[in-house]
Formats: structure tokens, C-alpha cells, sequence
């Protein structure tokens, strides 16, 4: 009996071990800005992308990894691509650019990945380090608000520093969307969850209820909003979408550039309504 509990202890002993030793696993998300559906080889295995053009990558380990992107019926010449993944997820924006190239847009650092780039030295992965601290909530608080006979003073102040806002006084008024005070401000992490969670429901309805949760808990840019709207075709939801993030956008200015991602004059003017 003894040596049967024994034995329970070492194997426990040596399943702990093996699962703390166990390597974390990272995904990859790739969106086709023109919404064209595409493959990826990775490692002689086929993965195609959804219809709408995005595909995720998952259990992806530290390391340089090597894969092609290429289009049904050969509508683009295949295209090889290097990337070193580095203790994080990523997200990228599939883009095609002036020279009728692919490139892959980094939607977490803004960097572009083209054809044939050579990557930073794998021997670097092994000086990164292995956990990342996501503990840290970035606030930005309004500490001050003084009106003058010129304009309008603000002073928000972050983690790392204090940032002053003037804006200047106008003689036409002019009325802004709504501002979050005291927001949390959605991390590029956020926003690729955030992503990641949209991508995979099965309808736009269900897209825009998974966006609806993160909206309740974190504030996003204008750009955020933009990009996550991505995923969604039909104008009339992603207009909806669009009037849903009004109120947590921290970034209420720009709110009005959203116009730009639609086309039909009747939601044009339904969303400038509610602009005003």
C-alpha cells in the first residue's frame, strides 16, 4: 500500500513538473483588408480562411515561423513570409500595396511585414522574456478644465505622464459626441481579444454583442473601432456598430471620421444626425 501511494506522489511530482515546463501557446490573426478569402501554408499544412477573409493561427510556440499566403485560382502570385513569434499574440491587416504586393500590417505595433523581410535573429527569442505583465490598467483621468475668453484648458494625466489640451474658441458652435471620463483604456491585447471573439461568431448580430461586452468594460479609440468594423459587411450593422462605440470612444473628435467606412447616402446622413 505504501508503495502504491508512493507511486501516486512521484507521478503527480512528475505531472506538475511537465505541465510548469509546459511551453504557452500564442495565435495569430490575419484579416484580408479587401475581404478576399485567402490560404496559408504553415509547416506543409493548408489553412483557409474564413469567406470574409480572416484566419487564425493557433497553438504557435516562440519562434521563427515561415509560411506563404496565396488566392483561389492563383488571382495573386503566392507570396513567402518570415515572422518571429515573440511571447505575444498578433494581429495583422492582410494589405495589398501600390506595387499590386501583399504585406502584412502589424495592427499591435503599426510595422509592415513584406515578402522576403528578414526577421529579427531567432537566437533573440531566448533574451525575451517569458511572461508578460498585463496586471497594469492604463487610466487616463481629467485632472483640471478652465474656460477662458480664448478657449478651453484640459489636463489628463496617464501612467507615464501628463498630457494638456487647449482647444480654442470658435465663433460657430460646435457640438461634440460624447467623452468617457475615467475610462479604461483598451490595450492593443483588448483589442485583439476583442477581435479575436468577433471573428469567431457566426453572425453579425453575434459579432456585435461580443464588441457590446468589451464596450462595457474598456474604452476604445476611434481607430479601434474602425478596424474591429472591419468584420462587419452589411452597412446597416456596422453603421449600428458604429453608434453602439460612441460612448465609450475616448477619442469622441474623431468619432466623425468613422463617415469615411460608409457609402449609402441614407445611413450617410442617419450617422451625421447622430453626430450632431
Amino acid at each position: 500500500m505504501k508503495t502504491i501511494v508512493y507511486l501516486f506522489f512521484v507521478c503527480c511530482f512528475v505531472n506538475s513538473n511537465a505541465f510548469a515546463q509546459t511551453k504557452v501557446n500564442h495565435f495569430i490573426y490575419i484579416q484580408s483588408e479587401t475581404k478576399e478569402p485567402f490560404f496559408l501554408m504553415l509547416n506543409g499544412v493548408n489553412y483557409s480562411s474564413s469567406p470574409n477573409g480572416y484566419l487564425i493561427l493557433a497553438k504557435l510556440q516562440n519562434g521563427l515561423i515561415n509560411f506563404i499566403i496565396g488566392f483561389a485560382r492563383d488571382k495573386y502570385p503566392e507570396q513567402k513570409f518570415s515572422y518571429l513569434v515573440a511571447d505575444k499574440d498578433l494581429g495583422f491587416s492582410l494589405k495589398l500595396n501600390g506595387n499590386k504586393q501583399w504585406e502584412l500590417f502589424n495592427l499591435q505595433d503599426f510595422t509592415t511585414v513584406t515578402e522576403g523581410q528578414k526577421p529579427i535573429a531567432a537566437s533573440v527569442v531566448d533574451q525575451l522574456p517569458t511572461t508578460v505583465n498585463n496586471t497594469t490598467e492604463y487610466v487616463i483621468t481629467k485632472t483640471s478644465s478652465k474656460t477662458s475668453p480664448d478657449g478651453l484648458s484640459e489636463i489628463y494625466v496617464d501612467n507615464k505622464d501628463t498630457i494638456s489640451i487647449f482647444i480654442p474658441k470658435t465663433n460657430n458652435p460646435i457640438t461634440l459626441t460624447q467623452s468617457v471620463k475615467n475610462c479604461t483604456i483598451a490595450t492593443n491585447d483588448d483589442f485583439l481579444r476583442t477581435r479575436l471573439q468577433m471573428a469567431a461568431a457566426t453572425t453579425e448580430a453575434d459579432m456585435m454583442t461580443a464588441a457590446s461586452l468589451a464596450f462595457a468594460n474598456k474604452c476604445f479609440s476611434v481607430e479601434q473601432v474602425k478596424n474591429l468594423s472591419a468584420l462587419i459587411l452589411t452597412e446597416e450593422n456596422k453603421l449600428s456598430f458604429f453608434l453602439s462605440a460612441k460612448k465609450t470612444i475616448y477619442d469622441a473628435q474623431n468619432f466623425a471620421s468613422l463617415q469615411a467606412q460608409l457609402s449609402k447616402p441614407s445611413l450617410i446622413q442617419q450617422f451625421k444626425k447622430a453626430v450632431q
